[in-house]
């Protein structure tokens, strides 16, 4: 019994911990995302705006790591330009 009750209480706390790191990838996420909205789609070369959607689908469908990653590399090959 004392088993079953420890597997919970850890199942929960990584439940929880889950919960809060991805909470901090969506905001990363949301705010990289607002950085290249800002920029504006029209003003990126054309290789730029396919990145510039996978952000977006990336960002869509939940994949907030997948979002950070393009969109860090997506401004990176902007200021290279």
């Amino acid at each position: 019994m004392q088993f079953f009750a420890a597997a919970i209480v850890g199942l929960t706390l990584i439940f929880c911990l889950g919960a809060i790191f991805g909470k901090d990838d969506h905001d990363v996420c949301d705010a990289a995302l607002e950085k290249l909205t800002s920029i504006g789609e029209q003003s990126f070369p054309v290789g730029l705006q396919e990145e510039y959607r996978k952000v977006i689908d990336a960002h869509a469908s939940g994949e907030y790591k997948t979002c950070v990653n393009l969109a860090n590399k997506t401004l990176e090959h902007l200021k290279r330009g």
